[in-house]
């Protein structure tokens, strides 16, 4: 949930809450063919991030994104939402067939 408790609901594989403040970033990267497993904003403790598939890391990488491959095992690799990644992510276009999202990305 957003620090502010503002979450929307998403239909990607099934439907989802996420945090709004960074829901645009997931949008993205799931219609990027990179799926997210998991997402936070942060709430303003830490860096927002998302988890993704360990099958999607490859296809992560070859977009420019950095993923933190070193989880337990089972476990699943993780991308921070900050920096080079977060200029990679905002380039990339919103999918059509996302529904349910604010599509405004309000991270600063």
């Amino acid at each position: 949930m957003c620090e502010w408790g503002d979450t929307v609901e998403l239909a990607i594989t099934r439907r989802v809450r996420v945090d709004r403040c960074i829901s645009g970033a997931v949008i993205r990267l799931n219609a990027a063919g990179v799926h997210t497993t998991g997402s936070c904003c942060g709430h303003g403790k830490s860096a927002a991030s998302v988890t993704i598939y360990p099958s999607c890391a490859h296809r992560a990488r070859s977009l420019g994104l950095v993923v933190d491959v070193d989880v337990p095992a089972g476990g699943c690799p993780r991308i921070e939402i900050t920096g080079g990644n977060a200029a990679v992510i905002d380039a990339l276009p919103l999918a059509t067939g996302i529904t349910g999202a604010d599509t405004r990305d309000a991270r600063s």
